[in-house]
């Protein structure tokens, strides 16, 4: 996920080298992070129904 910020943070600024993919690593920085926290919500939230 580290790798995809710096990616993520790199086709913000324009970078020369991600023309035309800066944009995939944006999305894929996106999607990663808030699949993350989803699993940690369903995560804590059916802990939370088996005390």
């Amino acid at each position: 996920m580290t790798a995809r910020f710096v990616k993520f943070g790199a086709g913000f600024a324009d970078n020369p080298k991600l023309d035309g993919k800066g944009g995939i690593f944006q999305r894929l920085s996106i999607v990663t992070g808030l699949g993350l926290m989803s699993v940690w919500s369903l995560r804590t939230t059916v802990s939370m129904q088996l005390q």
